[in-house]
């Protein structure tokens, strides 16, 4: 009986704390600016993966990955990204330097014009634990989107996907770049923290029944 309690006890303290952490992790997005102090430029970009992943830096250093489904082009001028064809629909944004995050992502959607261009984006954010967050939302007038990592998250990538043809994916920004040093527990490590504390409790039946056989005789 003490064996059961206490094994019970450590599975719902497990699962409580791992609900807790998915319940405060959050990434928000949202169609406007936001705050920002690196901007994506396209100097020397590196092309690679046969014209499908762009690599380039930051005004402040920050090396910054791109990759499309297509082979994709940036220009310095406008800061853009787009397809070598001159239109794109979907693209996927990281810092190169896995070890990195940020806590502000803005970006700017430009719609083709005419039949076929997008009215409206899937975007999808991934933060520091893995866990994914989407929305799906209208292009605004202004053609800015916002992705802000809300209790101390930070964000891993950010993707794109357009419901039609857009001209160029634009004033990419980058705001809170910052080291990546929290890390949810692997579900293989909660086991054995679940066997452990079973196995406390189990040492501890063991003993006290022991005890209790001593005082019988």
């Amino acid at each position: 009986m003490y064996f059961n309690s206490f094994v019970r006890v450590a599975f719902i303290g497990a699962a409580a704390f791992l609900f807790q952490n998915a319940a405060n992790a959050a990434l928000v997005i949202s169609s406007g600016n936001g705050s920002f102090d690196e901007n994506v430029q396209y100097q020397n970009p590196v092309s690679s993966n046969g014209g499908l992943t762009l690599t380039t830096t930051t005004n402040a250093g920050t090396s910054v990955t791109f990759t499309s489904n297509e082979a994709i082009v940036g220009s310095g001028g406008q800061a853009t990204i787009t397809g070598t064809d001159g239109n794109i629909s979907f693209l996927t944004w990281m810092l190169t330097n896995p070890t990195l995050g940020y806590s502000d992502g803005v970006f700017k959607v430009t719609p083709a014009s005419g039949a076929g261009g997008a009215s409206a984006v899937t975007i999808t954010a991934v933060d520091q634990f893995g866990a994914s967050f989407s929305q799906v939302l209208n292009i605004p007038a202004s053609g800015f989107f916002n992705v802000d990592g809300a209790s101390s998250e930070l964000i891993r990538s950010i993707t794109v996907t357009a419901n039609g043809q857009l001209d160029d994916i634009r004033q990419v920004r980058l705001g809170g770049v910052d080291t990546i040093t929290t890390a949810v527990p692997e579900p293989s490590t909660w086991a054995m923290m679940i066997l452990g504390f079973g196995g406390v409790g189990f040492l501890a039946y063991r003993k006290r029944r022991g005890q209790d056989l001593s005082l019988a005789e």
